[in-house]
Parts: C-alpha cells; sequence; structure tokens
C-alpha cells in the first residue's frame, strides 16, 4: 500500500504487523522514514512515484483538503496509475465519524 499524507507513518504503525509493506510519502517531511514494514519519502505523489510500482491500496487519509483543486486531477491520475487491478483507493475528509471508523477498522484489517 501507499498513504499519500503518511506524516511521520502514523497510519502504518496503527496497522502493527498487519502491513506486509508500506509507502508513504509526505510533503512535509524533512528526510526519509526508513523501518522494518515501511519507508515514507518527502514529497508528493506522483512526484516521488515509481513507474513501475503498483500498489494494492492507494490511501488519503484527510488530505484530499489539502491538495490545490489545479492538482487533484495529476493526483486522481497517479492513483489509478500506481492502482493494481482490483485494488483500492481511500479517500477521506476530517470528521470524526471517518476517525472512529479507522480505527475500527485498523484494529480488524
Amino acid at each position: 500500500m501507499i498513504d499519500v499524507g503518511a506524516y511521520h507513518g502514523e497510519f502504518f504503525r496503527r496497522l502493527g504487523p498487519k502491513l506486509a509493506q508500506g509507502h508513504g510519502v509526505e510533503p512535509l517531511l524533512a528526510a526519509p522514514i526508513r523501518t522494518e514494514r515501511f519507508a515514507i519519502k518527502p514529497g508528493y505523489l506522483p512526484a516521488v512515484g515509481s513507474a513501475d510500482l503498483e500498489w494494492d491500496v492507494v490511501s488519503l487519509l484527510a488530505v484530499l483538503e489539502h491538495i490545490p483543486r489545479a492538482a487533484q486531477a495529476e493526483l486522481a491520475q497517479a492513483c489509478h496509475r500506481y492502482l493494481k487491478s482490483g485494488g483500492l483507493v481511500i479517500v477521506t475528509v476530517p470528521s470524526p465519524c471517518v476517525d472512529r471508523s479507522f480505527r475500527s477498522c485498523a484494529s480488524y484489517a
């Protein structure tokens, strides 16, 4: 999976051992983060993407509202380009309901 707007890997950490391998991008990151289960690069998707990678999940959790409208189409195309056939794109906006749902989902994932 790739998490767009991964910050310091909170979603990956929440998934714990249920996460096989995660990749993230984060524009506010000063330096890359690498752990046993995930890696996060500073920057934006698609700029830090790789043409030869495909993911089963692309997550944008409380991120879309920070992307300028003019860049949203390019981001959507990148999500499609990097998504495996049958994959899932998850897009949320900030909401207490969404936050509760993801806490529950992460504990069952």
